[in-house]
């Protein structure tokens, strides 16, 4: 009887540690949108924007696996966007924007300023490639997309309106750029004064 006790209490130990009964660790937890952040800042920075762009696609598979992360996910497609852009990828960063401006429009929240950000984006890439009447499109939107957010002569608009005219002045609509730098020296004329140097540098 003793041995057949012992016996059993060994069976006991060796069925407690069976493979089947060990705990597993919990599989790690891919990283969030919000841990490669500081990492993609960092490239963006330093100016190494292939780099950047690999980052850049980490925060967008990020936010990708969650349904629910509809903003953070805009805002990964403008952090790749940017980065292709500044690394010369035109066509990637195309894309990019056109699909933030996608995501925006499904939403429904037509006068967020990121809207203004994605057109402005998508002209700045189009005038880079030299595909200046599709810059001057969007430098269209852009542009009036500004104002209806922050106000018909709001400054942030005169980097937009310069590279608008260029455009217009490339594919010979040349009465249209007149009036879009007229238009830049009235929202210069209203922030600083018309006898000051930043409207006679303008001028």
């Amino acid at each position: 009887p003793a041995v057949l006790c012992v016996a059993s209490l060994a069976g006991t130990r060796l069925q407690a540690q069976a493979p089947g009964d060990v705990a597993t660790p919990a599989p790690a937890q891919p990283p969030t949108a919000a841990d490669l952040q500081p990492s993609f800042h960092q490239l963006l920075d330093a100016k190494q924007y292939e780099q950047a762009v690999v980052e850049a696609r980490k925060l967008v598979d990020a936010a990708s696996q969650r349904p629910e992360a509809g903003e953070e996910l805009q805002v990964a497609l403008m952090n790749l966007a940017v980065a292709q852009y500044l690394s010369g990828d035109y066509l990637g960063a195309e894309a990019s924007y056109l699909r933030v401006i996608e995501l925006v429009q499904a939403s429904g929240r037509l006068t967020t300023p990121r809207l203004a950000r994605a057109e402005a984006g998508l002209a700045a890439t189009y005038h880079a490639g030299k595909r200046y009447d599709l810059a001057a499109e969007h430098f269209d939107r852009a542009v009036l997309l500004s104002r209806r957010s922050e106000g018909l002569f709001n400054e942030a608009q005169l980097p937009l309106l310069q590279k608008y005219a260029d455009s217009l002045t490339e594919i010979g609509r040349l009465e249209d750029a007149l009036k879009a730098q007229r238009y830049s020296l009235r929202v210069v004329e209203r922030k600083y004064g018309a006898t000051s140097p930043r409207y006679a540098t303008q001028l």
